[in-house]
């Protein structure tokens, strides 16, 4: 390093720090108030904000993050939380989470202690496909405490597990007692059995519609035998009128 006209280090031209967590009007003058006490020049730091520009809101503020709860390592299922020293409103929900709502009242159960049959979650992803999609008026709904959920394929897998006594949700997170291999299957049939209905449906879907063309179609003819015979009926009516003139 080198030092400034004012006597302070400064770092190597081929050094730059950027520090943009935790950084607002207030923050950046603490910072910038310590390196000149200690001694260091600014000319290489660059600061970045980005929530705090605005109103402060942000992932911390709104407690909104996306974290891994719960891996399946060697077969064996293992509980992931992480719970930052410096800040402990940070801390994340460990193992298998069900969401559950009771009397009106959302709750969140950790560490597989809650019922899959009654879990609120939704699968939105899986490998790459979105699964659940959502229109912003149901978002909204939701948003007011309204239940607008589909049940997932992985709920409905749990709950037949569940009915068969071949799955103990209440062990899952604990005893690593979930049949991985089992659920897969069924998520799998369930998914084969909801593409088999889906072109049932569309199909279905097509011969209501040929029928409803084809008795329109018969409406129409029937229609146009009606105007014929009127027409006919018109036509005898007249040329009757004028033989019996002509007589």
């Amino acid at each position: 390093s080198t030092k400034t006209s004012t006597g302070h280090l400064l770092l190597p031209p081929y050094i730059r720090v950027m520090q943009g967590d935790g950084i607002d009007i207030d923050s950046l003058e603490e910072v910038l108030e310590a390196m000149k006490e200690s001694g260091w020049a600014a000319d290489n730091v660059a600061f970045g904000s980005g929530g705090a520009l605005l109103q402060k809101v942000h992932r911390d503020t709104q407690k909104c993050a996306f974290k891994c709860s719960y891996a399946i390592v060697d077969g064996k299922g293992i509980g992931v939380v992480k719970d930052p020293i410096t800040d402990p409103g940070k801390k994340s929900k460990k193992g298998l989470l069900t969401l559950e709502c009771s009397n009106g009242t959302w709750t969140t159960v950790t560490e597989g202690g809650g019922k899959l049959v009654d879990d609120c979650l939704v699968e939105v992803f899986r490998d790459g496909r979105l699964l659940v999609d959502d229109s912003l008026a149901a978002i909204r709904r939701r948003a007011e405490g309204e239940v607008v959920q589909p049940r997932s394929a992985a709920v409905a897998c749990a709950a037949a597990l569940c009915k068969s006594g071949r799955f103990d949700a209440t062990k899952a997170g604990r005893e690593s007692a979930l049949d991985h291999e089992l659920v897969s299957e069924l998520v799998a049939k369930h998914d084969t059995l909801a593409d088999q209905l889906a072109s049932k449906d569309a199909e279905i879907a097509r011969l209501r519609a040929h029928l409803q063309d084809a008795a329109a179609q018969q409406e129409d003819e029937q229609e146009r035998a009606r105007h014929a015979q009127e027409a006919a009926r018109r036509a005898e009516a007249q040329a009757g009128a004028h033989g019996g003139g002509a007589r």
